[in-house]
């Protein structure tokens, strides 16, 4: 589960308060959840991980958009104390921390802050999320972190020249970390002309991946399904794709 945040909301520095808005939001459904006696699972750990077959559900709390800070260590210490595990570092504009993909044309990339918060993240156990990022701040985040990392809603670039997508030296280099690809279900990503995009689609995408990376360690889904305007036009949910 994603808390996303507008690039107006940090903007003027209201990123936390907006953040910590949904965040109640969140633990509040989470509590009604589980007092409905849903055996929910609240993943925090590599052990929670590894136990979530046992429940009947699990969520893993996440940032799309290193904004929602405002530029503060303190607050992403203290998201984290309140459950939050991964952190996409930017949306596709730039803020604080490095420039998204729609700032490709500057080749800016990590900042002195950005940095900062990296290691912060390595530290405390946050996934870094280097999806949105410009390719320079792919190759900083490369290069800074000292855990693996994870693009969780990318595409194969080979296949689908959207600037969003990763090229094979970055799937290459994810795969090298030890990190994670989530492939989005966003038609925009998987196709040129994402009326053509469906199920298909996906799996010509994995295919390439997995091909490309020569094992079948580090990729997954990243459906995207509450952030896309343009899914593919056979896939209405999980129960579109099998798992077998």
């Amino acid at each position: 589960m994603a808390i996303f945040v507008p690039t107006h909301e940090f903007r003027y520095y209201g990123g936390l308060r907006y953040t910590l808005c949904l965040l109640d939001k969140y633990l509040q459904e989470v509590k009604k959840v589980q007092e409905q006696g849903v055996d929910l699972l609240l993943v925090k750990s590599k052990a929670d991980a590894a136990d979530v077959l046992n429940h009947q559900a699990a969520t893993l709390l996440a940032i799309e958009e290193g904004g929602a800070i405002d530029g503060s260590l303190e607050a992403l210490r203290c998201l984290y104390e309140l459950g939050v595990r991964a952190m996409t570092l930017t949306w596709s504009n730039r803020n604080d921390i490095a420039d998204g993909v729609n700032e490709e044309g500057s080749g800016g990339g990590l900042t002195v802050f950005g940095r900062k918060v990296v290691a912060e993240m390595n530290k405390l156990g946050m996934l870094v999320d280097v999806s949105h990022i410009a390719p320079a701040g792919f190759w900083d985040v490369i290069e800074a972190s000292s855990k693996p990392i994870i693009a969780t809603h990318s595409n194969a670039k080979a296949l689908c020249g959207h600037p969003r997508n990763l090229d094979d030296k970055q799937i290459l280099a994810i795969n090298e970390n030890d990190g994670f690809i989530g492939i989005t279900f966003a038609g925009q990503f998987l196709n040129e002309d994402y009326h053509d995009a469906c199920i298909d689609s996906v799996y010509r995408h994995i295919d390439y991946m997995l091909n490309l990376m020569g094992n079948d360690d580090h990729l997954g889904f990243g459906s995207d399904f509450d952030g896309i305007s343009h899914p593919p036009y056979n896939i209405f949910g999980v129960q579109s794709y099998s798992l077998d």
